[in-house]
Formats: structure tokens, sequence, C-alpha cells
């Protein structure tokens, strides 16, 4: 508002890594921020431009005119047209284009156009006249195609080109007297490899819009593909690596000039009939000429006839493209890839281009040995910032960098790089050059920024100290820099740092708070000598969806008498300060906020600030004090509705207490007066929202602006605010320069002592220089630059003792005696935090207050261990008799017994729990057996075929109940009753009519009752429906027809489909019947086959093991069929002995009736091991058999005549002799016999499978008959019509 003042915009800092475009030939403009950006390289000097629409997104220059392009951020964007010359006011909004957002906008150097590329969802190229913003043209590009260049042609006005990622496209804009379209044509790529290079060997290049040709049907539109897909598609088989352009430029000469990806370049002929290759690597011999990527970016220079080509590897290479060959020049090289490069109209002497660093350079054509300007703007997020007493702007980035900004002009002082992720920052109050920085590790850094040279200031790290274990979210002095506090993101502790260099920034103590801590504020100006601190606090309290969501706010305060005698507020030996002693309250509030400050409070109560979580409105509330850790309710007193739009933010407070600053995720800030901040308020919009909006703001302390800095744009702004009240930034002057005089003498010394801190360097690598660079000495021609940073690594032991000096190790106690056994003393990690230190070295001063009295314990302790020992010894060689047990030497009885009773209960308990929980197991399954198995009339099971092949199942069904068959009854009564009167009726009504037709003589009835066909057959007397359509099933193709069933015409009512219901249900029954009977035949007939086939198997076998005499591999192939438990799924309700893998633990029922049942089969053990009279006279009669088989016979040898054992053949008698040779002819006659019945048995064995195999086919081809009739029954559509008269009957009913 007017009356308070107001936020004029007066620097913007920061370059994201976007576009550059020419303004003149040393003024560029780029996006920054929220703003648009004008800077003059050659004089550093810049002017911003506020968007005229909501933020900036894309931007173009105007080759001819000193115009400029803008289109803003979110739905619907317009483009906005300013001239420089009229102050960059607005001349014309360009309207109708894009949907969401613009991939690149462009103007034309001599029509006027301005050409515009959406991405999505429409991906269109629109064409507006810049003259009266008509929209004259536009055309779809193909769905996804990302657009990273448009190029007009310096011959044709009236063409452009565009590239994508995959192509290249050529439009005309096309008129007929005041209607315009634009005329595309796509360039096809030639193809390209690393071994043969570029190929172009294709008939034609062009691919034009609206080309009408008649040819076969597409391979995608065959396979079901439409619309632009259709061209887009190609076969795998036939998908080839071709060219990847990567930028364009208009050659003089004729053509289009395309550079490829790795680092080819192209030209396409003025005509667009064919393709030259300029430059290819394979076919060159100077392969270092060639860098993949180096034609990132590229600009035809028409003044000096060459081609600039700005590439991946950092150099600027400039082309003459003068036949019959091309030459390369080296111009300039930056440090790293280039990402953009913009050519000076007109006279195209300069060049400008844009690293991946966000860096800029201006080089001059006419002499690249030095760059004219150079600017580094840094990669990277800014996370904080600060303001020191020197009215400088200190900020960090996320990757680490610290800069150091000129407050009137925006100018950076310095950089300094941690090499470390940082995530606050604070610059002391006391000390000029004293900045503390927050590390993502948990560590705070100390920088001395006033270290000045000749040139630049020289920042050094002076001392490291790690307080948390995680990111350090919050770092804030107090008003006069004596202390300093700090928090973590997943912590709960909020440390004391003493401020000071002379205390070496000795950790002081720490709040402990009741849950982690979101955001710090600290208010040094509503009491004297204190400072009040608020805190928010993570809400991790669990909330339903109807409950309200809640915040925490956390309220203390901190004096200069509490620090100086700090020991006394101490809770514990840990340094926690007592919560009484700071007066710590937990205050709730309800509303969802992340950022408080207390503005105002007295003796009895606090006035706390913050912006609501619901209506993003800015809202007071009070809370009563005196109240220490009891939680209350915060009550509302004030509210200003007309605040942010977005909720989140953060809320600063003045040093003096009057004015208040707050920013959200909106973008926008607005400066308040605490005395009345309804209506003394400015606003102005810093950044957008659709980067995040502000991360942090700061209000200077002399009031002259506020400076922010972007949550996602990387940018830094200040705003200069001119109060309508002079009193207002006078009376913050005279607060800050009280401030001073008070601390004055206090500073002097401090600084002094800053200044001969020496620099802090890890203990576990030798020291390095530390280093900081300027921004202007980034780059230099063609050779490397060597850049000196400090490396600043996170040791072990981060404090102050870590420098050049290192400590002496502490001396031990007085070793102890062999005979005494020591506690280990628990010692810290190697990277430990402040308060792990401190604990440590709590608990070691603790234990060294009992040092004695533990020292005789252990010897007492060591005393009496010993004695025991020599008990059990002595124990140990007595007899058994007086030999006490090992826990008799327990010298605590009553403990014994009470884990003895403690063990049996638990054991009782488990037991109990085992035991419910077999019963529970043992009833569940007892119940799914009664209603799945025992109460099933027919048991569900399946039949498989021998051979493979489908498997039939029968339908399990259960008994018909008691109700359900007078159900049956009633309905088949009554629907006899309904058919009998049907019957009547018709015979009535059949008579009525032979009395009418008197004129009919009896030759003609006798002639109509021989040729009428009957339309009803009859059954029982009653028609039956011939037609199955009509009729409620298909049932009568299997059962014969039924005269009780409802024609599909009659079911009109509630208590017919009812009743049809029924039928339905007693007619699928005894189709289920039906099927169950002839499966049971089946089924039975397979187990009678199975049982002869193990009997032929085992004959088999036998006859495999008397031919083969041992098991052999023709043994194993006979397996016996078994009916596995889908065909006897009674196997799955009993459990054998061999399916339990474990060892099998028995109560004591079932240990007894395994010793019972071990005793019978131990006694009928003994009695067939007793002396059996018959089995003894068979065995010695008979050979143990009633019957002698053959096989048993044949297999018995010719006794051998004792004679040819004991003498040779020669030396035979003659009766010996013919004895030899009888012999010899009874072995033949056994041979042949054996053989005979060898034969015998295999001729068996072929045909016993044969059998089997007879059997088996003739068991699968029933089964399959089976099978077959099963599917023809169609019980899964009878039960579907069931189920649609039952849905038609909720329908009638409502339900």
């Amino acid at each position: 508002m007017k009356n308070f003042g107001e936020l004029k915009p007066c620097w913007i800092q920061g370059y994201d890594g976007g576009e550059i475009w020419h303004l003149d030939e040393n003024t560029i403009c780029y996006k920054a921020g929220n703003k648009f950006q004008l800077h003059d390289l050659k004089v550093d000097k810049r002017k911003l431009f506020e968007s005229p629409g909501n933020g900036v997104d894309k931007i173009a220059t105007h080759p001819a005119k000193l115009w400029f392009a803008i289109s803003e951020l979110g739905l619907q964007p317009s483009i906005y047209v300013c001239d420089y010359m009229l102050g960059g006011n607005v001349i014309l909004q360009l309207t109708g284009g894009a949907v969401m957002k613009y991939q690149t906008i462009v103007f034309s150097e001599k029509r006027d156009y301005l050409v515009a590329i959406s991405g999505v969802p429409d991906y269109t190229a629109f064409v507006w006249d810049c003259k009266d913003g008509k929209l004259l043209c536009q055309t779809a590009l193909t769905p996804g195609a990302k657009v990273t260049s448009i190029v007009f042609s310096e011959v044709n006005y009236n063409m452009f080109a565009i590239t994508t990622e995959e192509n290249v496209q050529i439009f005309t804009i096309q008129r007929c007297n005041e209607l315009y379209q634009l005329f595309k044509r796509e360039v096809i790529m030639p193809t390209c490899s690393v071994e043969t290079g570029i190929t172009t060997e294709d008939s034609t290049i062009i691919k034009k819009e609206r080309n009408l040709t008649y040819r076969s049907m597409h391979e995608a539109s065959i396979a079901g593909l439409s619309g632009p897909a259709v061209d887009a598609f190609v076969a795998p088989e036939k998908r080839v690596e071709r060219f990847v352009p990567t930028a364009i430029s208009w050659y003089d000469g004729g053509g289009l000039l395309v550079g490829g990806r790795g680092g080819q370049l192209i030209l396409i002929t003025h005509e667009f009939s064919h393709i030259k290759v300029l430059l290819d690597t394979p076919a060159d011999e100077d392969k270092e000429n060639f860098v993949h990527g180096m034609f990132n970016q590229m600009a035809w220079s028409t003044k000096r006839g060459v081609l600039l080509a700005a590439g991946g590897d950092g150099l600027i290479r400039s082309l003459d493209l003068t036949p019959p060959s091309v030459s390369i020049k080296l111009l300039w090289r930056a440090n790293s890839s280039l990402k953009h490069l913009s050519l000076s109209p007109q006279e195209n002497n300069v060049v400008v281009v844009a690293s991946a660093d966000n860096g800029i350079d201006m080089i001059s054509l006419s002499s690249t040995s030095t760059s004219i300007s150079s600017f580094t703007f840094l990669t990277g997020q800014f996370v904080a910032m600060d303001e020191n007493l020197s009215n400088q702007i200190i900020t960090c980035r996320d990757n680490g960098y610290l800069q150091i900004w000129n407050k009137s002009d925006g100018k950076i002082l310095a950089d300094f790089s941690l090499n470390t992720p940082v995530a606050s920052l604070a610059c002391s109050p006391l000390v000029n050059d004293l900045v503390v920085v927050g590390t993502c590790s948990g560590h705070l850094v100390f920088l001395d920024t006033g270290a000045n040279t000749e040139d630049a200031i020289n920042i050094r790290t002076i001392q490291m100290t790690r307080m948390h274990h995680d990111v350090i979210n919050c770092v804030r002095f107090d008003e006069q820099g004596r202390f300093l506090l700090t928090s973590s993101s997943l912590g709960r502790n909020i440390y004391v740092v003493d401020g000071t260099p002379s205390s070496q920034f000795e950790c002081i103590g720490y709040i402990a708070c009741p849950r982690n801590v979101k955001s710090l504020q600290i208010n040094s100006s509503l009491l004297p000598n204190k400072s009040t601190v608020t805190a928010i606090l993570v809400n991790d309290k669990p909330t339903s969806d109807e409950d309200p969501p809640v915040s925490d706010v956390v309220v203390f305060r901190i004096g200069a008498e509490m620090l100086a005698r700090a020991d006394d507020y101490f809770k514990t030996g840990r340094c926690d300060f007592d919560a009484s002693a700071v007066g710590l309250q937990v205050i709730t509030l309800n509303d969802e906020v992340e950022s408080a400050t207390v503005v105002r409070s007295n003796d009895t109560s606090y006035v706390i600030a913050v912006i609501s979580g619901f209506d993003k409105a800015y809202v007071e509330y009070q809370a009563d004090q005196g109240m220490p850790e009891l939680e209350q309710i915060a009550v509302e007193i004030a509210r200003d509705n007309d605040g942010h739009k977005l909720t989140g933010g953060v809320m600063k407070l003045s040093n003096n207490g009057k004015v208040i600053v707050t920013s959200s995720r909106d973008g926008y800030v607005i400066m308040r007066s605490v005395a009345n901040p309804v209506k003394d308020r400015c606003e102005n919009h810093f950044h957008s929202y659709l980067c995040g909006g502000t991360r942090d703001i700061h209000l200077l302390s002399n009031g002259a602006g506020v400076v922010s800095i972007g949550a996602q744009d990387a940018s830094i702004n200040y705003y200069k605010f001119e109060a309508t009240r002079a009193d207002l930034i006078a009376n913050m002057i005279l607060y800050q320069q009280k401030l001073t005089r008070e601390v004055e003498q206090l500073r002097e010394e401090e600084e002094d002592t800053l200044s001969k801190m020496e620099d802090w360097m890890p203990a576990a690598k030798s020291p390095s220089p530390p280093g900081s660079r300027a921004s202007s000495a980034r780059s230099a021609p063609l050779d490397d630059d060597v850049t000196a940073e400090v490396d600043i690594k996170i040791t072990a032991d981060d404090d102050s003792k870590h420098r050049k000096s290192s400590s002496k190790p502490g001396t031990a106690d007085a070793a102890m005696s062999d005979d005494v056994t020591m506690t280990p003393t628990p010692t810290p990690c190697s990277d430990a935090t402040w308060l792990e230190l401190r604990e440590a070295e709590w608990r070691k001063e603790d234990n060294s207050k009992f040092d004695e009295y533990k020292r005789n314990l252990r010897k007492n302790i060591k005393k009496l261990r010993k004695k025991i020992l020599g008990l059990r010894d002595r124990n140990s060689r007595l007899p058994d008799i007086e030999k006490l047990d090992l826990d008799e030497f327990n010298l605590d009885k009553q403990q014994l017994q009470q884990m003895r009773t403690l063990q049996d209960e638990t054991l009782r308990e488990v037991r109990e729990e085992i035991r419910f929980e077999n019963l529970t197991q043992r009833f569940l399954a007892y119940q799914i057996r009664k209603e799945c198995w025992d109460e099933m009339d027919t048991k569900g099971r399946s039949l498989k075929p021998l051979n493979g092949g489908s498997t039939v199942s029968n339908y399990p069904m259960k008994k018909l109940t008691l109700q359900e068959s007078l159900t049956l009854n009633q309905v088949k009564r009554k629907r006899q009753l309904e058919l009998n009167s049907q019957t009547l009726q018709a015979e009535l009504e059949a008579k009525a009519s032979e009395s009418t037709t008197s004129t009919v003589t009896a030759t003609d009835k006798e002639t109509e009752t021989d040729t009428e066909a009957p339309t009803d057959a009859e059954v029982d007397g009653h028609p039956v429906i011939k037609s199955l359509s009509l009729h409620g099933s298909l049932a009568p193709k299997i059962l014969g027809k039924n005269a009780l069933f409802y024609s599909q015409l009659e079911l009109h009512n509630r208590e017919s489909k009812i009743s049809q219901i029924t039928l339905l249900k007693e007619e699928l029954r005894k189709i289920k019947d039906e099927f169950n009977k002839e499966f049971n035949i089946i089924y039975k007939t397979k187990e009678h086959e199975l049982e002869k086939m193990n009997e032929r198997n085992n004959r088999i076998r036998y006859i495999q093991t008397y031919i083969h005499g041992e098991v052999g591999t023709v043994f194993n192939q006979v397996i016996d069929d078994v009916m596995d438990v889908y065909e006897k799924p009674e196997k799955a309700l009993v459990v054998e002995d061999h399916e339990v893998k474990i060892e099998r633990v028995l109560n004591e029922e079932q240990q007894l009736e395994k010793e019972a049942r071990d005793k019978v089969e131990e006694k009928e053990r003994r009695l067939a091991a007793a002396d059996n009279k018959l089995e003894r006279g068979l065995k010695d009669m008979m050979d143990g058999v009633l019957q002698v088989k053959r096989e048993d016979v044949l297999k018995s040898d010719i006794p051998v005549p004792e004679y040819v054992l004991q003498k040779e053949e020669g030396d035979f008698n003659m009766e010996e002799l013919q004895g030899y040779k009888a012999y010899q002819e009874k072995c033949k006659e056994l041979e042949i016999e054996r053989e005979k019945f060898r034969k015998s048995m295999e001729a068996e064995r072929r045909k016993l499978m044969q059998t089997n195999l007879e059997a088996r086919q003739d068991f699968d081809d029933a089964a399959l008959a089976l099978f077959q009739k099963k599917n023809q029954s169609r019980v899964d559509g009878e039960s579907r019509r069931n189920e649609n008269c039952q849905i038609d009957i909720l329908h009638l009913t409502g339900g």
C-alpha cells in the first residue's frame, strides 16, 4: 500500500544456462530468475525488465530492431513483444498459441514475423505478424518432437528451418491475398555409421506434407496404427542408424548446413534435392579436427563468410567452406562444454557463448587471443544468504559455492568453493568478516572473508566442527553476534555456540526439543540482554483425515548472563539447558505453518506471527507465559486475509522488531508493519511459483531493501524499499547504530583475533593452500585454466585442536594388576559430534569419582571368584554320592528359584499357546472336512488318462435337504395344476369355436384335421414346446423333454421365475447325476484295470529278472500306474509317516501308545524267531516250497563227476570217459532247454506289455468319450441361465 512504502526492483543476478540473444553488438539478454536481463558485457552493466505477464519462460530478440519477445509461464501463455527504445514497454501481446508452454521463439529479420514452437500437448508451429499481432498460420508437428533451434533463411525471407532430435524440417510461409499457410517439408536424414560414415544413396530426401500418392498399404496400417504414427513407424528389420542433427544454419552459397552429433557436417542444397557431405569423420585423414559434439551450436557469419561452431569440448571453431575442401581454425577454448552461441547482428564482429558451468564469454572475432569479457554465474541453486556489517550480501549454493555480492550494483566481489554440499549460512553481526556455513554432513564451517589481497578478497577456512549427524537446516546469530544457534532437519537439539573467535567457537550447550526442528528464528529486540527464540517443530503426531492439522511452536529465551554462567543452568553434565531455566514453552497452533516468530511479548503473554497454511493469511496468535513444559493452545487475535496465494515460505523480523517480511511458494514478498500489519503493507512479485517461489528472504539491517533467493531459478533479487514514512527507516538505522556502539570495543578485539587465527587444515592430510577464484579469470584461449580451490574433507576430529598444532596424547590412569578385571572405557567414534564427545568426557569424569570404590569391588569379586572355583574343583574330586550340582554353587538361592519358576511359567504358557493353536487348526480342519467332504453326496474327484490328455472331473454334489425337497414338490404340483388348467381352457375354447363355425362341413373338418401338423407334442397328456430356444433349458437333449418347464415367453412375473429357477436346479441336478453315474463306471474300470496292469507288471519284472539276472535298465522302464491325490482326494485327508520330513515330537499319551505298540511288535518278532517244526521240515525235505517250478529246475546245474575234478581228461579210463561224454550231453540238453524257456518267457513278456498298452488305450478312449460328453452337457450354460433368472428377480424386487 502506498501509505507504507513500495518495493522496487534494483538488480537481479543469476543465469541458469538458458538461451542467450544479442540485442546489439555488446549487449545480450537472457532469463534471470523471474526477470528479463539485459547485460552489456563490455562495461558489465545490467538492466532488468519485469515480465508483463506471469514470469519469463522463453525469450528472443529481433536481429534488425531493438525488440525483444518474452513468453510467460502458465496455461495459455502469451508472448509479449517489447521495444527497448520505448523503455521496454509492451507493443504487442500475441495470444492464441500454445496450451501449456513454448519450446522456442524467434524473430524474422526482414518480414517482422515471429515463429513459436509449442510443446506438450499440442506440438504446433505458430507464425504471427509483429506489425498488428495477428496470428497468420499454424501447423501441427510430430507429437513429442523436441525442437532445439529455429533459423530463418537469408535468401527466402518466407522460409525457415527447425531441427529436432531426429530430423530437420523446412517450412515455407505461403500467402494468397489475406490467407496464409505453412508448407512443411521433412528432410530424411542419411544413414550413418562409425565404419562407413554418411551414406547418401536415397532417391529422395524430402517428405512433403500433403503429398498424395497411391501405393500399397503401409506395414504400420496393417499392424493397426493410424495417424502420424504410420509414417513414423519403421519395422525392426529395416531400422538403420541415421545422421543425428544437432544444429543448423543457412548458407550464403545456397542451402542449409546441418551439424551432426558425431562431428559431421552436411549441406542440404537450395533445391532440397540431395545432400552434400562436407565433413565426415571416417573419410577425413585429419582425425584430430573432429570431436564428438563439435557442432552443438552453429552460426553463419555473413560478413566474414565462415561458419562458427561451438562444441562440447569447449572450443569455438571457424570453418571456411570454400571449395575444394573445408578448412578448420580453432578460435577460443572454454573450461567446459559450450551450450549456446550468439553472433552479433549486422557486423558479426562479436560472438557470445554460454558454457555448461553457467559462464558467459564474449569473444571478438578480430582478435581471439583473449575474451573481451567473461562472467561466471556458477551452477547450483541458492540455499541461504545473509548480510555482513559492510552491507555486502553473502550467498551459498547447494554445491558448496560461497559468493559475496555488492549490494549497490549486484556485482560479484569474490567466490569460494567448500567442495561439500551446504544447506545454511549466517554472517556474524559482531565480526564483519566472519561467516558460518552449515553443511549437509552436519558440520559448521567458520570462514574469514576479510583476508584482502591486491586484486580480490581471499576467503579462508579457519575452523570446522561436527555438530549434527544430518543436514544443518538453520544457523542463526543473535543481534550482537555473541552466540549462534544451529539445528538439523532430523535432530531435536538446538545447539548454542559461542560466536566469538576468542572462544575458538566453543559449543556452550544445547536445548532439547520434544520433536525435530523445522525452522528457527531469533528476536533480540523484545527484552534487554535477552533473545527470544522461536522454533517450529515437525508434526509427527498421528492424525486422521477428519482431524485438522496443527503445529507446535517452541519458545524460549537466552540471555547474556545465562551464557556467562552456563554451568549453573545445565540439567546434567551433557551441557543440556534446563527447560525451566530458559523458559521453554510448547505452544500449539490450530494451523499448519512452516515459519513463525514472536513479534511482541510482555510479562504475561507472547504474540506469535505466522502465515496460515489454510488460507495463506497473516495471523497473530497469543499465548500465555510462565507455563514451562506445559503444552497450551494459542488464541488467534489478528488476521490479514489479503496475503499469499500459496502455503509455505519464510518469515523474517527486522532487528528493531518493527517490520516483518514474509514470502511463500507463490513468489511474492510482503513487507508489513508489526504495529498495523493489515493496513501498513506493500508487496511485489520476486519469483515465479512455477519455479518453487522464494526459498529465503533477508531484510537489510538499515531497512534499505529486501534480498531474496529463488527455490529453483538460481537467482538472487534485490528490491529497494522506498518507505512513505521517513521515521520507519530512521528507526531501523538508529537501532543498528545503537547495537554497533554497544559492541564496538568487543568488535575490534574479536576482529583482531580473527585475523590472527591460523588456517584450518584437515588432520588426516598435509596442508594445502586455500583458494578462491575471481569470476573474471575463468577461461583462457587454448590453454587450460588452473584454479586453486581448497578441498575441505570431513575428518574424524573437527574440533579446534585439529589445526597445524597437534595435541599430545593424554596420560593413562594407573594400571591395574593382572588379577583385577577392568571394564573398557567407551570411546566415541572417529567422526563423532560435539555432543558425543561431550557425553564421553562427562562419563569419564563421572566414572572417575567412583574409581576407588570400583577398584575395591573388583578385588573382592576376584577373591570370591577364586574361592568358588576352588570349591568347585574340590567338589569334582569327591565321590558321586557326595557331589553337589553346579547350580548349588549359586550364591543367590532366591534368584535361582525365581529364574526356574519364571522358566517353568514361560514354558507352560508356550505349551498352552501351542495347544490352543493346534486345537484351532484341528477345528478348522474338521469344519473344512465336514463342509467339503463328509456332507457331500458325491465326492469331487478327477480322472486322468493313462497316456496323457485332458483330465475329466465329476460334479461334486450335496444331498438334497428336506426344505429343498418340499419346495421342489410344491413347485411341481403347482406347475401341474397350471398345465391342467391351460389344457381345460384350450378344450373349452375349441368347443366354442366349433359351435360358431356351422358352415364348415364334416368333410372339410376331417381334411383339416388330417392336413394340420400339430405344433406341440404331448407328454403325459400335456403339450411340450418343440423349440429349445423357447424352452427354459437344454436338458431335453440329455434327459428328454420336461413338460413342467415354462416357455421363455411365459416368464412375466416373479412367481413364475422362482418356479423356473427351482425346476432348472432340479434339471441341473439330474444332468449331474447322470454324468456322475457314467463317471463312476469309468472310475471303477480304471481301478480294475490298474490292478490287472500292476499284476502284469509284476510278472514282467519277474521275467526280466529271470532273463537278465539282475535289475537293469529295461526293468527300470516298467513303472506301475497309481492314482494321484486328484483322483483319490481322500489321500489329502490322511498324513502318512513318510510325508513328515522332520522328527516327530510325541506328547505323553502318544508316547505311551508308541511304547505299547513297540512291545507287541517285539513279542511277535520273538515268536517268529523261535523254532518252527513245520517250516524246518519243509525246508529240509522240499527246499522250502510245496511245488517245484520249471524255472527252478532249469536253474539247477548237472552235477560234475568227482573224477573230472581230480584227473586230467587224458587219464580217464573207458568207463570214466563214457560217463564224461554222458555228462557233456546232459549239459548241452540243459542249455537247450534253458534257451527254449528263456524265449518263451520273452514272448510272454512282450504279450503282457502289449496287453498293457491296449488296456491303456482302451481306457483313454473311454475317458475321452466321457470328456466330450461333459462338454456337450453344457452344465455351465444351465447354471448361467439360472443366475440370469435370479438377477431378474432381484431387479423386480428392487434389490
